[in-house]
């Protein structure tokens, strides 16, 4: 995580209330136990971070109502956006001259917007977002401090199909384009090795993040099994219309299957 704050060397070596802390977060978490306080110069990694994984999360949702945010303080002054590629759009002001013409209107209903919001709704929006971001980042502070005083083993999955582990989010492979990279933290590994590691989360280890990882660790899942009769032709005369979707009988394992525009079998599996 990007930080605009800096921890106090002095919270480093001292004891970090936790308490509460789950009901904040507001995922699911387990909840910690009330007072329960933890040593960050003792705590294992795993502990740190739990406690991590939760406050990213919460600076994630912060991140996407910023976002929205903004596009309604420009869509309040009557602003569009000109897309100059897929992912990558442009506002005619600044969202620092957005939320300035913002603040000047004040009170004024926006003539744009049902409900009656008025243009200090849209900036309350938008302060609110940016102080549960500034929030979240303050209480991980101490906590990537530690991490970075004695670093250990990290592994973070890209949410995709067959994504890769990673050892950290800042891989040169990720984050491409100006989109960022959608990680899983997987605490419950943190700091074991590479072998624990691929057991849970299988043989999918990035050879850029492990350099010396064993080429069967980095190998990724095997595919799974076609059957050789996808990408045929059915088996004549078996042709027939299931709503409005044509089907047909593979000549290899004699199943059913459905049928692409030019009459081909589409990719299924063996029967069992």
């Amino acid at each position: 995580m990007t930080h605009t704050t800096t921890a106090n060397p002095e919270t480093v070596d001292i004891m970090l209330s936790v308490s509460g802390f789950a009901r904040s977060v507001g995922d699911g978490s387990p909840a910690v136990d009330q007072g329960v306080p933890m040593i960050l110069t003792t705590a294992s990694p795993r502990e740190i971070d739990e406690q991590l994984a939760a406050l990213y999360r919460r600076a994630s949702q912060a991140e996407q109502l910023i976002a929205a945010a903004v596009i309604g303080l420009h869509h309040a002054l009557g602003e569009r956006a000109l897309y100059r590629t897929r992912n990558r759009r442009e506002w005619p002001t600044t969202t620092e001259q957005a939320v300035a013409a913002v603040r000047e209107l004040g009170d004024t209903r926006v003539p744009r917007m049902a409900g009656g919001y008025t243009y200090a709704d849209q900036l309350a929006k938008y302060t609110r977002a940016v102080d549960a971001l500034a929030a979240a980042r303050a209480e991980a502070d101490p906590l990537d401090t530690e991490y970075a005083r004695r670093p250990w083993p990290r592994f973070f999955v890209v949410q995709a199909h067959n994504g890769h582990v990673h050892s950290s989010m800042h891989c040169k492979t990720c984050n491409r384009n100006g989109v960022a990279t959608d990680f899983g933290w997987n605490p419950a590994l943190s700091g074991l090795s590479e072998a624990e590691a691929v057991a849970v989360l299988g043989p999918m280890l990035c050879t850029v993040c492990f350099p010396t990882a064993p080429v069967e660790w980095t190998i990724g899942r095997p595919a799974a099994a076609t059957c050789d009769g996808s990408g045929k032709s059915p088996v004549k005369g078996s042709e027939q219309q299931f709503g409005g979707t044509w089907h047909g009988q593979c000549p290899t394992c004699n199943t059913i299957e459905r049928t692409t525009m030019h009459g081909a079998l589409r990719k299924h599996k063996p029967a069992a």
